[in-house]
């Protein structure tokens, strides 16, 4: 069970949900998807972390911004006033898309993110510039320009992969969503997504987990993880499943999450007793 409330950045009223009690998590939905995405995942997490979900501005019971900003930067500002809200530092996982406004919140507000946790993160420059992805990208950016908004849509659904077997079926409203948050992402986010740089010299001091699935069927992924790891001094974990593992496989991607979180927190509290 959870509670509902919603915090405001400017005219935007941001709908979140609050799952039980304890060191808080801020889970931050990727494209296309809203906080349902991470609904099992945060029942879960819940048995041992206060937990909480929202759907970013523009995506579904949150707010449009009247004046369209959906700014990598305006959606940092956005998740800092929600951990502010609650009151104390948490910890950050977040998925696909929304990784690069979990490194704009890590870069702006290191202070409120204890850890984070980035799975299957987009960070484009980290690729070749030959790299086959980067032209697909380039190829739906100028559809995007020319408003051919639903060719670029069916371009970027190509690019998720397929699901897993063994995930479950999307409720009626969950895919009515997924079809109105697509138009948002594509008209309003695709380019800061992809084309986000992030600030690596200020990266190198976080608690950064590099996540993706083993069963990632894309080779970039593989590219980006091992580039964008050895950038901010990371190291990249790997969780069972495709790129919606969080969806898919909610149990695993969460006891994952948590053994990651807990166990890291174990060895700084340790290291902080021997001095």
């Amino acid at each position: 069970m959870y509670s509902e409330f919603t915090v405001s950045n400017g005219d935007v009223r941001l709908y979140c949900r609050r799952f039980g009690e304890g060191v808080p998590i801020l889970l931050i939905h990727g494209a296309c998807v809203d906080c349902d995405f991470w609904r099992e995942t945060a029942e879960y997490l819940s048995k041992r972390f206060m937990v909480i979900t929202y759907d970013r501005r523009g995506y579904s019971r949150s707010t449009v911004p009247s004046d369209n900003d959906l700014s990598i930067r305006t959606q940092a500002d956005d998740a800092a006033r929600i951990i502010q809200h609650i009151s104390q530092p948490a910890c950050v996982i977040a998925h696909s898309g929304g990784a690069t406004i979990a490194l704009e919140l890590i870069s702006e507000h290191p202070e409120l993110v204890k850890q984070c946790i980035l799975y299957e993160a987009p960070v484009c420059d980290c690729l070749p510039e030959d790299s086959e992805l980067l032209g697909v990208l380039h190829a739906i950016s100028k559809m995007i320009s020319e408003g051919n908004y639903t060719r670029a849509l069916n371009q970027f659904w190509r690019l998720m992969g397929c699901q897993d077997d063994r995930a479950r079926l999307s409720l009626p409203e969950e895919i009515e969503n997924l079809m109105q948050n697509s138009r948002i992402f594509i008209q309003h986010e695709f380019d800061s997504t992809f084309y986000y740089h992030p600030k690596y010299d200020l990266l190198r001091t976080a608690k950064i987990f590099i996540a993706k699935g083993d069963l990632s069927d894309r080779d970039h992924t593989n590219a980006i993880a091992s580039v964008f790891s050895a950038k901010i001094s990371s190291e990249v974990v790997y969780y069972p499943g495709m790129h919606n593992c969080a969806f898919d496989l909610p149990a695993s991607f969460a006891y994952m999450s948590a053994g990651i979180l807990l166990l890291n927190a174990s060895e700084d509290s340790s290291k902080t007793s021997q001095v």
